[in-house]
């Protein structure tokens, strides 16, 4: 009874809060009279909320009241969601993150396709320059050592030979033109031209023994003739290696190798070759020749595929003179070549007293003559033959 008259009632409204001893908290100052209306204290809600929580070590999870089971489960569901929205925001960072990169990715391939285009198109301009470069000669400028290496990787892949004396090859691609204080191949062109005609001689001699001195010399001579030389100078750009201060000798170059086009093998003194790349040649077998102490067969060896094709008995053609005058006489037609070359730069054939052709060269004299009895068989043999 003792202990249970310590306990007082107070009431709170329509609730009553069980306190004890000292423990409880004096509320009666706070508490309307019986008889006055009740009043509800707008932070009940959070006092209830607080009283739970000092007195939640007496209560069971199942025994606690409703508002803090609501409370909790309505936290439980925020951090879940927060979490979630944690979770979805990260993905979506990441997802962006990615986009992003992708596109990077793609500007940056875009971009290397770019530099690889305009490098290609840089490399290409630059072939070009340097081959232009190449042709262009000026006696002002030394030459340099990178020059001095091509020559001699150039003539090494044509021939397979390698020089002991590089100084040798070097002269072979000097022209007279430039100033003296450089070696020319004036003199080797003279030397390599007496070389070749010894070496074809020596080849035809032995590989046709039914055919006459004539023949031979006839064969041997369309080998060597300037032509045949240079068509191979610039089947293998030997002239773009060439030292020389030579007005418009590219245009002449381009000439000679557009003219051979319609003539695939030689076209019997019908067009005018430059003797400037033939000579190249004919030094460079000189200079081969000298290197290798004068021997006749390892220079052969050095210089025959270089030559080819070598026109044979079977592909050699009659000159365009012989060739209608014979057919005049087989056929008693009288043939007349005229000469108006100092006057007109032309040849003009008449064939029983009629024109039947004309042949100009504003260079050369005798492809004058060649192109206007060439152009003449062409007529007469259509009637003839």
């Amino acid at each position: 009874m003792k202990d249970f008259e310590n306990f007082k009632d107070i009431d709170i409204g329509k609730k009553k809060v069980r306190g004890q001893g000292s423990t409880l908290q004096s509320l009666e100052s706070e508490a309307s009279s019986p008889t006055s209306p009740i009043v509800l204290s707008p932070n009940l809600s959070s006092f209830s909320l607080n009283l739970n929580e000092n007195f939640s070590g007496h209560y069971t999870s199942s025994e606690r009241p409703i508002g803090v089971k609501k409370s909790k489960l309505k936290r439980s569901k925020d951090e879940g969601l927060s979490s979630a929205m944690k979770l979805f925001e990260i993905e979506n960072n990441r997802l962006g993150k990615m986009l992003s990169e992708s596109a990077t990715s793609k500007q940056q391939d875009g971009e290397r396709l770019d530099r690889y285009i305009k490098a290609k198109e840089f490399r290409d301009e630059t072939k070009i320059l340097m081959k232009n470069l190449e042709t262009i000669s000026d006696p002002n400028i030394p030459m340099e050592e990178q020059s001095f290496q091509q020559r001699e990787r150039l003539v090494e892949e044509i021939t397979g030979y390698k020089f002991k004396n590089p100084d040798l090859l070097h002269q072979t691609f000097t022209h007279p033109s430039v100033p003296q204080n450089w070696a020319s191949n004036d003199r080797m062109e003279y030397l390599g031209d007496s070389v070749l005609s010894l070496m074809i001689a020596k080849k035809h001699y032995f590989a046709y023994p039914d055919l006459s001195s004539k023949d031979l010399t006839d064969l041997r001579s369309i080998n060597v003739d300037n032509e045949k030389l240079a068509r191979v100078g610039i089947k293998y750009n030997l002239h773009n290696h060439l030292r020389c201060q030579i007005p418009s000798f590219n245009e002449q170059v381009e000439e000679f190798r557009s003219a051979t086009l319609e003539y695939p093998l030689h076209s019997l003194g019908c067009i005018n070759p430059p003797k400037v790349v033939a000579d190249i040649v004919e030094a460079l077998i000189a200079a081969i020749y000298i290197d290798c102490n004068f021997s006749i067969d390892i220079t052969w060896q050095a210089v025959k595929d270089m030559l080819q094709p070598l026109i044979t008995p079977e592909t050699l053609e009659i000159q365009p003179v012989t060739k209608i005058t014979q057919l005049c006489q087989k056929n008693k037609l009288k043939i007349d070549i005229v000469d108006n070359w100092d006057k007109t730069r032309e040849f003009e054939c008449f064939v029983d007293g009629k024109s039947v052709a004309k042949g100009k060269s504003s260079q050369n004299k005798d492809t004058a003559r060649n192109r206007a009895a060439y152009n003449a068989y062409e007529q007469v043999s259509k009637i003839c033959l």
